[in-house]
């Protein structure tokens, strides 16, 4: 089953992108899925992905995401952190030209990264 995107909006609206969940230890070995996040279309030109969340528009937007054991921890980046609690679900987004530039971003942020078909 494909994995859906989380609401990305709020009673102030749409949020700008959405805030990594990277491991504590980025070393870790970890397999992830990797996919081009979509943009319905709409009046807007699509710039609102599945979730509510804006991107605007230019390179493809994509999603790498797994999960880390149950023993290990995660955090979020970005100025607008909306939880505190401890998790262990990796999520990265970011901007690629193609799927070889987006693996090799992931691996510059997690080396140790392997991907599923």
């Amino acid at each position: 089953m494909r994995p859906k995107l989380s609401i990305g909006y709020s009673q102030r609206g749409a949020d700008m992108g959405r805030a990594e969940i990277i491991p504590d230890d980025q070393a870790v070995p970890i397999k992830m899925y990797l996919r081009p996040i979509t943009f319905p279309k709409a009046a807007d030109g699509g710039c609102y992905d599945e979730g509510g969340a804006y991107w605007g528009s230019g390179t493809p937007v994509y999603w790498a995401h797994g999960e880390l054991p149950e023993e290990m921890e995660c955090h979020t980046t970005g100025s607008y952190v909306l939880f505190d609690a401890k998790h262990n679900q990796v999520d990265l987004y970011f901007r690629a030209a193609s799927r070889k530039a987006a693996k090799a971003h992931v691996l510059t942020v997690l080396p140790n990264a392997t991907f599923y078909q």
